[in-house]
């Protein structure tokens, strides 16, 4: 969290299709909040 608190946002490139994917704080508190709920399925992929 440390680099969204000083760029504003965090910033992934994909080597395979030269993609950037850019995620802001609301983005990545979702992914965080959705990664730490349990949804009943022991699935991981």
């Amino acid at each position: 969290m440390d680099i969204l608190a000083q760029d504003g946002e965090v910033a992934l490139h994909c080597d395979y299709c030269g993609t950037t994917y850019a995620f802001d704080e609301p983005e990545i508190k979702a992914i965080f909040a959705d990664a730490q709920s349990p949804s009943g399925d022991n699935t991981v992929h």
